[in-house]
């Protein structure tokens, strides 16, 4: 083989290389570029999801903190003493949901509570 015929066949395959190695490449880049898409449309809707979650716990907050008020004005109108203290318990089982639902929100995800801080607040709630 003569050094021309070398040239040649080099210069061919190169081209060839180059060739396949741009067409990966823009492969890979469309497939970046869909990923990166991918994962803004997914922050995007987590961001989301994290206002919802926040504005879920907002409304129960104030639905449990409504439901304590209720309670608690229907116990002072009642003239029946039993009657009072069962509504009075009920408001007093809301609050302690309450601060367990608080203390669900500040552990983060929301599948472990302190039982410690819990129950020390319940205790200074008690007593």
């Amino acid at each position: 083989m003569s050094l021309g015929v070398l040239a040649d066949l080099l210069h061919r395959y190169s081209s060839e290389l180059l060739g396949g190695l741009l067409i990966l490449l823009s492969v890979m880049g469309a497939l970046y570029g869909l990923r990166s898409q991918q994962l803004r449309h997914l922050q995007r809707r987590y961001d989301r999801l994290q206002i919802r979650y926040v504005e879920l716990n907002h409304r129960i907050t104030n639905s449990l903190s409504v439901l304590d008020s209720l309670l608690r004005i229907q116990a002072r109108r009642l003239t029946v003493s039993e009657a009072r203290g069962a509504l009075r318990q009920a408001s007093e089982r809301i609050r302690v949901i309450t601060q367990l639902h608080h203390q669900v929100i500040l552990a983060g995800l929301g599948t472990t509570v302190l039982m410690s801080c819990y129950l020390l607040q319940l205790i200074d709630q008690l007593v």
